[in-house]
């Protein structure tokens, strides 16, 4: 972990070298804690009773309340263990909570935060804060609802938001199967994590909003292996691409504006 830490720092210091604004995650997530309206949007959407009970969930949402942002940031990112929270907080009366063994996670860690191009993909002139479809990952969508919406670098500005985020849900799309070609298309691969109704969502948002022209559609296997479209398929020029051998050739689906507001 610190070898890979050192990388990472090395690999932004070498950006920083050459004139390019690094923006690390930790930052913008600390610094939108600190709003009292996104801290209230996280924390009500983290600690609800169908996932802690209703006997823990305002206890434990009281005291998340009272960290610092930096501090809630890393812990909503690190996760905290049933230990940890004990050292600083008093037990909750609860079911839920009394039967965790005291290194279960209360709050599971977010490893896959690293992936930021998952959660939230720009395409042309907006950005789809995606609904995920495995649980380990949901709760990455919150954390950037949060500063999309309240950021003073987004609050401001004006870009679109091409979906809903978690609220989408079982409708989900990932970045990672989602690829900008150029000249109004988009690329996207139907994998076992981006469903074929999420990519009609999308479509029919970005014609709407005149800044897509043509969506295709790449149905691909449902396995692990081929998790993501950028995992085996990537752009190297404007009408070249690189693609995994094994992947062969796939049923494909274009769509394009129609006459109605629904078409």
């Amino acid at each position: 972990m610190r070898r890979a830490r050192a990388e990472h720092d090395g690999f932004a210091d070498v950006l920083r070298d050459r004139g390019v604004t690094v923006h690390l995650f930790g930052d913008l997530l600390a610094q939108t804690l600190a709003l009292p309206e996104a801290r209230t949007l996280v924390l009500d959407r983290v600690f609800d009773e169908k996932e802690y009970g209703p006997l823990a969930t305002d206890h434990l949402r009281a005291a998340f309340e009272t960290l610092p942002a930096p501090e809630l940031a890393e812990v909503l990112i690190g996760g905290m263990t049933k230990r940890e929270f004990l050292d600083a907080h008093p037990e909750p009366t609860s079911v839920r909570f009394h039967v965790m063994e005291l290194d279960d996670f209360l709050l599971g860690p977010l490893p896959n935060h690293l992936f930021t191009r998952d959660t939230s993909a720009w395409i042309y002139d907006g950005v789809a804060v995606n609904a995920m479809r495995l649980p380990a990952r949901q709760r990455e969508t919150v954390h950037f609802e949060a500063i999309y919406r309240h950021h003073p670098l987004f609050r401001t500005e004006r870009f679109h938001v091409w979906s809903e985020g978690q609220a989408d849900y079982p409708s989900t799309i990932e970045g990672g199967d989602v690829l900008v070609i150029g000249n109004g298309a988009v690329l996207i691969g139907m994998s076992e994590r981006t469903t074929p109704q999420a990519v009609e969502m999308l479509a029919h948002k970005l014609f709407a909003a005149g800044s897509a022209e043509t969506i295709v559609a790449l149905d691909m296997p449902k396995r692990r292996a081929f998790m993501h479209l950028d995992t085996v398929m990537t752009m190297v020029d404007g009408d070249t691409f690189t693609q995994y051998a094994g992947l062969g050739m796939l049923r494909s689906y274009t769509i394009e504006p129609g006459w109605g507001t629904r078409n």
